[in-house]
């Protein structure tokens, strides 16, 4: 009798365990897709859930303890919902914060020595 492994079946009907389920398919179900499988997991839903984890390592066949330390250990990977008003920092942030200072201003000088 030959050992068949049955997969588990999707969490829900969201199409985007469909896109999950297809990352680990075209890996082979193979365990060393774990983190590509949950980078797919990331970008589908925006975070890694019990659910999602609990998924992955069982269609994988790894522990979940393993799935976890993965998921915890790269920092690219988010155990939490986004919020909703996501704040990014700027590039020009402390330009922001510096007065404005134009030529014509009496704060703005230019020191002409140059000590070498």
């Amino acid at each position: 009798m030959p050992l068949t492994s049955k997969k588990p079946p999707l969490p829900s009907e969201d199409k985007r365990w469909r896109i999950v389920n297809g990352t680990m398919r075209r890996h082979g179900y193979a365990r060393d897709a774990l983190i590509e499988t949950l980078h797919t997991v990331q970008e589908s839903f925006g975070f890694l859930d019990k659910v999602s984890l609990r998924f992955v390592a069982d269609s994988l066949r790894v522990p979940l303890s393993q799935a976890y330390g993965v998921a915890t250990f790269y920092h690219f990977f988010t155990m939490k919902p986004p919020g909703e008003h996501a704040q990014t920092p700027s590039i020009r942030l402390s330009v922001n914060f510096w007065p404005a200072v134009s030529p014509t201003s009496p704060h703005f000088h230019v020191s002409e020595s140059r000590e070498n």
